[in-house]
């Protein structure tokens, strides 16, 4: 391999890692130049996701180059926003088709009541077994309860309402 070849490597490297950081701090002009300039890392993704940086992470969602796996990301990039109640992101994901089974499951363990709602209501399915998820955890997490129940008892009843407002602690 000649210099050249290696330069421009080290180049594409440090695009990438530029935005990486770019993406950990939600500068999203920046972020939107790396991306015009050709770099990408699937961690800025990730990083956007997980510091609730909703404009960043939609503008990194809409230059996932084609050679990478979308709905992976997707996938990724909810279990790590989840859990920790990064809830623009989880609505920025969620419009973009993010599709993660465990995502309700995950809210709930973590405490995250907002997420909790958010994801109901964009539809996520609840089952006996989330429900039973959440009649099983610490006294702390018995708020997500009510909404959880409420929600169920209207997708059998046929009843398209949200959930009511958590008190706020």
């Amino acid at each position: 391999m000649s210099k050249d070849n290696n330069k421009s490597q080290v180049i594409l490297g440090s695009k990438s890692l530029r935005l990486v950081e770019a993406a950990k701090n939600g500068r999203t002009k920046k972020v939107k130049a790396l991306l015009d300039a050709g770099a990408w890392d699937d961690d800025a993704v990730l990083f956007a996701a997980v510091r609730d940086h909703a404009e960043t992470l939609r503008v990194l969602i809409e230059n996932i180059p084609p050679t990478q796996d979308r709905n992976d990301l997707l996938r990724g990039a909810m279990t790590v926003a989840v859990p920790c109640g990064c809830t623009e992101a989880v609505k920025v994901l969620l419009d973009a088709g993010a599709k993660d089974d465990e995502a309700l499951f995950w809210a709930i363990s973590f405490e995250q009541k907002e997420t909790v709602k958010v994801l109901l209501d964009a539809g996520v399915e609840i089952d006996e077994g989330a429900l039973s998820n959440a009649e099983a955890t610490e006294e702390r997490r018995r708020e997500i309860l009510p909404i959880l129940r409420d929600h169920l008892a209207r997708r059998k009843a046929g009843q398209a309402v949200p959930p009511p407002d958590f008190p706020n602690p």
